[in-house]
């Protein structure tokens, strides 16, 4: 009798307290239909307690909940927010009726782009929402990209970030197999929505990169129905600048596909002369060089099936084929230092090459509490195979040497992955693995022809793999934020060069962590810090020697070591009555430093990789973002960068190096729809390890206008309109003295594009359509 009291007394106890619920269900407003997927988020005084997402039938209920004053909020996107405040002091289940109104603002025929870029600056990087001021200066990533603050593009889409060129970029999160410059040739800029800068990555990130990542997240579609949109361009100059694009996506409750096709062709063109003297023999040279560019297709097809509330399958294929032809005219006076006569010479190159790369992508998700808590597994694997040949024909009065060279090579990277996701409260923990695997098989012949004819042979193989595991943990403290994570990273590396062998073995940890501090007045504070690694490529650590003209090669450096990089930052931001304010200062440390070397052997200048010991990168960047007149936006961003260099010894002509940048930029709204930018870009004379550096100015202008109800906009742009933008080098290293001045004619341009979006179908957006995707990039930061 005892213990059945005991027992009855828990039950009772248990009942009571199980009371305490809250449950009901979403319904649209208009269609009376259940709303699936909703978030809907259970508050005490202000801190989340319990969330979850609705189920099929747009049901919630949360059960074991104490004796206390709630607030609850239903979010869905394409809806107003609902918000009910809950007491349990006289009822201890509380059942609901939620309504949801679709909300207007977002319920246009089209996708609203904003008029004006915006930058959002968290703990530890930048996230920059593209508007229609960044579209209009250009109709590829690159063009986008060479406008951001603390970023860099040249007329050849080499990019840089804080300087750097180790920069990492991603598209919605996964690595391309394509070379930095090639990417940015596929990636039309009306495909952007935003733009993350991240200096600092967090241990969730890949540790390669020195100077950080740059990820670029495309847009998405929220509606059923479908979506079409075509982007058409059209340039000027001695060869056509054009490119064409045209993409379609079409969404149910339970299925979404997406399609996207690219065309572009473009060139560049360098003209340069130079004053060399070396051990014997000094030179003037007269030159220049044309490089012509096509990709005939980058397409992309994608599907993603709801399977059900909680779990997704994603999948995608992308291929992308490209081809490119360099030619280039040397006339060069060649004069003996020591008998005072002179040889002219000519030299000939004719370079070319194309590939095709292909990507896979499977993805699988399973959401427990919705956006609180989730598992993601991704698996990729892409196939990229190169082909390039160089032929070069120097002559003089007394001889002709031709050399022919022919690379063959095929890359295959595979990449597992698997992340867990859990918000619970004010506190964030996420953890992952991650293996990489790459491949590479490479063939070299070369042919040199003189007095005699020279055959060289070398085959290649590379693979590498490296083996990944991290851990974060993001708390929040009233108006104090900490994060800090540690990654661990183990990479095997080998390769072979005809007989020779190398191989390589290494674990790193590589800690991050994040400190920020919000003021009642909204002044944010943040201190950063993070460890980067940059891994050798296979071409520089491969002894390789690529002969570039009769006086000068490149060689590759087996000896070469991992780069690593401990980077510090300091950041501050303010809106000041509608004036935004940034400043950024950075210390970032350096271990085996790795730069491009130039060495004489002889008459002979020798390119090459080498760790030239440590160095210490300091660095201040300063943004705002002002509206001087209510049709005017402005932005000014200025950024200073001075290194110091050790252990040099007499390999370079400085220890030092420094530059800075300044940039102004501006939109002008004169009426609704019609936009005029004008960007002011200045790089005051800069001094690097080798050589100082002129300064350059440049300054662009474009005019865009919204057309057909605002589907559809046309933008004229005009590149370097004063054709400023001439370089010029002087420096001395280890015997070798030089004059360098290069110009590019194709840098003033003229640039008319077009671009139309149409939607069709179920205006109303897709309740299985999550923003899934979205939350990769702006819960996990």
């Amino acid at each position: 009798m005892k213990y059945l009291f005991s027992l009855l007394l828990v039950l009772s106890f248990t009942v009571l307290y199980a009371q305490n619920t809250i449950s009901g269900t979403v319904i649209d407003s208009d269609t009376k239909k259940p709303v699936v997927w909703a978030d809907v988020i259970l508050y005490q005084k202000g801190k989340i307690i319990k969330g979850m997402i609705t189920d099929d039938n747009g049901i919630f209920k949360f059960e074991e909940l104490d004796e206390a004053k709630y607030t609850l909020k239903v979010t869905f996107l394409g809806y107003q927010t609902f918000e009910k405040a809950i007491d349990f002091s006289n009822k201890k289940e509380q059942q609901l009726s939620v309504i949801l109104s679709p909300s207007s603002a977002q319920l246009d025929e089209v996708v609203i782009q904003a008029e004006v870029t915006t930058i959002q600056y968290k703990s530890d990087r930048k996230i920059v929402n593209v508007g229609k001021d960044l579209l209009a200066t250009g109709t590829l990533a690159g063009d986008v990209l060479g406008q951001l603050p603390s970023v860099e593009v040249d007329g050849q889409n080499n990019i840089s970030l804080r300087g750097d060129q180790n920069v990492k970029i991603l598209v919605d999160g996964k690595v391309s197999p394509l070379p930095n410059d090639r990417l940015l040739q596929q990636i039309p800029s009306d495909a952007i929505a935003k733009v993350e800068l991240i200096n600092n990555p967090s241990a969730k990130y890949q540790a390669e990169g020195l100077s950080g990542i740059i990820n670029i997240i495309t847009k998405k579609s929220y509606r059923k129905g479908g979506r079409l949109n075509v982007n058409l361009g059209y340039g000027t100059g001695e060869e056509p600048r054009a490119n064409a694009g045209v993409g379609f996506s079409y969404a149910t409750d339970k299925i979404k596909v997406s399609a996207n096709y690219n065309y572009n062709t473009g060139f560049f063109i360098n003209e340069s002369t130079a004053e060399e003297e070396r051990e014997t023999i000094s030179f003037l040279s007269d030159s220049r060089m044309k490089q012509t560019f096509e990709s005939p297709y980058y397409a992309k097809a994608g599907i993603d099936f709801y399977i059900d509330s909680t779990n997704t399958i994603s999948a995608f294929v992308a291929t992308n084929k490209f081809g490119f032809d360099v030619n280039s005219k040397s006339n060069i006076i060649q004069m003996s230092n020591i008998n005072q006569t002179s040889t002219n010479l000519e030299f000939l190159a004719n370079n070319g090459g194309g590939g095709k790369s292909t990507t896979y992508n499977l993805n699988y998700r399973k959401e427990f509490d919705g956006s609180m808590q989730y598992i993601e597994t991704d698996a990729n694997y892409s196939t990229s195979p190169f082909n390039f040949f160089s032929n070069r024909i120097t002559t003089n009065d007394n001889f002709t040497e031709t050399q022919n060279d022919d690379f063959n090579n095929m890359s295959r990277i595979t990449t597992l992955s698997s992340d867990y996701y859990h918000n619970n409260n004010d506190r964030i923990l996420e953890f992952g693995v991650r293996a990489e695997l790459r491949d590479l098989d490479e063939s070299q012949f070369r042919t040199i022809t003189n007095t005699e004819v020279t055959d060289i042979n070398t085959l290649y193989n590379y693979n590498d793999g490296i083996y990944a595991a991290y851990g974060v943990y993001d708390r929040k403290i009233g108006k104090f934020g900490i994060k800090l994570g540690l990654r661990l990273e183990h990479t095997n590396l080998k390769l072979r060069a005809n007989e020779s062998r190398l191989k390589n073995d290494y674990t790193n940890l590589f800690p991050s962590a994040s400190f920020s501090y919000s003021t009642e007045k909204n002044h944010n504070f943040s201190l950063n810090y993070s460890r980067r690694i940059s891994r050798p490529s296979f071409w520089i650590i491969s002894n390789t020697t690529f002969q570039q003209d009769q006086f000068s090669q490149f060689t590759g450096n087996p000896e070469l070591q991992p780069e690593f990089a401990n980077k510090f930052e300091f950041n501050y931001s303010k809106n000041f009555n509608g004036t935004d304010f940034n400043a950024s200062l950075f210390l970032t440390n350096k271990e085996n430093t790795i730069r491009s070397v130039q060495t004489v052997s002889g008459n002979n200048v020798v390119y090459s990789f080498d760790n030239v010991g440590s160095s210490n990168l300091y660095g201040l960047e300063l943004y705002s973002r002002f509206k001087p007149l209510k049709w005017w936006n402005a932005t000014v961003n200025a950024t200073y960068y001075l290194s110091y260099f050790s252990e040099t010894g007499n390999m370079f002509l400085n220890d030092q190096s420094f530059s800075h940048n300044y940039s102004f930029n501006n939109t002008f709204r004169p009426f609704k729809g019609f936009n005029i930018q004008a960007n002011l870009n200045v790089r005051p004379k800069n001094i690097s390890l080798q050589a100082e550096n002129q300064g350059v100015t440049t300054m662009s202008l474009a005019v865009s206008k919204d057309i057909f109800n605002n589907k559809a906009n046309i933008s004229l742009r005009a590149n370097d309109i004063f054709n400023s933008g001439r370089t010029r080098s002087i420096g001395e290293v280890n015997g070798l003295t030089f004059n360098r001045s290069s110009f590019s004619p194709s840098s003033r341009h003229l640039y008319l594009s077009f671009r139309y979006n149409l939607s069709f179908g179920n205006k109303n957006y897709a309740q299985k359509e999550r923003n899934r995707k979205r939350r990769q990039y702006t819960e996990r930061q």
